[in-house]
């Protein structure tokens, strides 16, 4: 009876605790888990750096990843689709006690009364290389959702640095408007002094007092941009749309690109995390094609049963042959195979629209350094010459206010231009490091292997 009772309990063991573990899930955990500490407590008693209100943008960027719900989501998937690892690696079947007792006239007796153990009828009890194939499959799917999480936050570090530059650049315009309100300031003292000596016209007057007016207003909707700037760059950092940070002193200065053509085209496809995530998926497709094929292996039951007295034992099994079963399972085969052959062609295009990206954004920077070199050395230097000319010789009463007027809305203009460029260009920049997984550290990767 103790060598039944010991087969009884080995077999309830082995049933319970089958779960085979892929490799490389320990170090996919471990990742996880350095790159989610800051998410295991709530948003609200999470703690997050300090603001200053001049912040700068990279300070803007690390207080955006700790505090996004994009970037938490996304962790979060991730962390989902672990769990699943474990789920494909274990055995779908449940360990059944069962026990059975014969009554006759009312009595029974310790031979009569028969204990059980197996696996439920409803579920077989698969091979283990079975287990081993989904869970592979689940830990790869696992790895596209981690390297999905970091293509989130270069996204989100793009984004922030796109809401900063349009915030300092309103705050640029807000600078020239300023400045040209004070030059047509005193345009406008200037002609009211030459109208009492018969110099100028009354019309010249109210040109100048126009002017003036104009540049007040489009002073006053540079203004009104300034907070609905502030409340996209607020949401992006998960604060208050009315949270304090002060509009740039400057625009910030040019960044180097971090390599040119090919080396940008290489970092790409090398590096760019929905590149690497697509690949994640389609390893998974390919185990999962290896999966289908294994549904022709046959799956098994167990059942052993004791009296009671120990006085006599059975051991039954049978096995599952899927004869029946074969076009469902040729189906199946195909199926993963077109899934794989779908996730193959996703990521040949999107390699090719990366591709198609990446020089998109270098020829803009590159067009866009060659007018901004254009701006800064040779038209607005032109341009401010001819402002301060034109003043000279419209105190002297030697050019009209038509010119002077015509000269400061072009130089105004050069310099919104400027700005605008230098503020596009930036963007790009930031795109382009986001498409080749550049700018800012990924995952950690310092774990110890599974």
């Amino acid at each position: 009876m103790f060598k039944t009772h010991r087969t009884m309990l080995l077999l309830a063991f082995a049933l319970a605790g089958c779960t085979v573990h892929p490799v490389g899930e320990r170090q996919e955990r471990a990742l996880s888990d350095n790159a989610g500490a800051a998410y295991q407590q709530p948003v609200d008693k999470r703690e997050l750096p300090a603001l200053a209100p001049d912040a700068s943008p990279d300070q803007l960027v690390a207080y955006a990843l700790l505090s996004s719900g994009d970037i938490e989501q996304a962790y979060w998937q991730w962390r989902s689709a672990l769990e699943q690892v474990p789920q494909e690696g274990t055995q779908k079947a449940n360990v059944m006690l069962s026990y059975s007792a014969m009554i006759s006239n009312g009595e029974t007796a310790l031979e009569m009364n028969t204990l059980g153990l197996g696996n439920d009828t409803m579920n077989n009890i698969m091979l283990p290389d079975k287990l081993r194939t989904a869970a592979t499959a689940a830990l790869d799917n696992a790895r596209a959702a981690g390297i999905r999480f970091d293509k989130a936050r270069f996204e989100l570090r793009a984004k922030v640095l796109a809401a900063c530059g349009d915030y300092a650049q309103s705050a640029e315009n807000i600078r020239l408007d300023q400045a040209n309100i004070d030059l047509l300031d005193l345009i406008q003292r200037l002609t009211q002094s030459r109208l009492s000596t018969g110099a100028a016209a009354q019309a010249d007057v109210l040109r100048a007092s126009n002017e003036r007016d104009m540049a007040k207003n489009e002073l006053a909707a540079e203004q009104a941009k300034l907070p609905q700037e502030l409340a996209a760059i607020n949401a992006l950092m998960n604060r208050p749309a009315d949270a304090p940070l002060a509009p740039p002193a400057a625009l910030p200065k040019l960044q180097a690109l971090p390599g040119d053509g090919a080396d940008l085209l290489a970092l790409a496809a090398k590096n760019n995390p929905e590149l690497q995530a697509l690949a994640a998926e389609a390893a998974s497709k390919r185990i999962s094609v290896i999966r289908a094929k294994q549904d022709y292996w046959p799956d098994f039951s167990i059942n052993a049963t004791s009296d009671l007295a120990g006085t006599t034992q059975s051991l039954m099994g049978s096995l599952a042959l899927p004869y029946l079963r074969y076009q469902a399972l040729d189906a199946a085969i195909r199926q993963a195979r077109a899934d794989l052959h779908a996730s193959v062609a996703m990521r040949r295009q999107t390699a090719s629209d990366l591709s198609a990206r990446v020089m998109s954004d270098l020829a803009q920077i590159h067009d866009a350094d060659r007018q901004i070199d254009l701006f800064e050395n040779t038209l607005l230097p032109r341009a401010r010459e001819i402002v301060a000319g034109l003043q000279r010789t419209y105190t002297a009463g030697q050019s009209s206010m038509l010119d002077l007027l015509d000269a400061q809305r072009s130089q105004i203009a050069l310099r919104r231009m400027l700005a605008d460029l230098r503020t596009t260009r930036e963007k790009q920049r930031a795109d382009l490091e986001a498409a080749a997984g550049l700018g800012m550290a990924r995952r950690a990767t310092d774990t110890v292997g599974n």
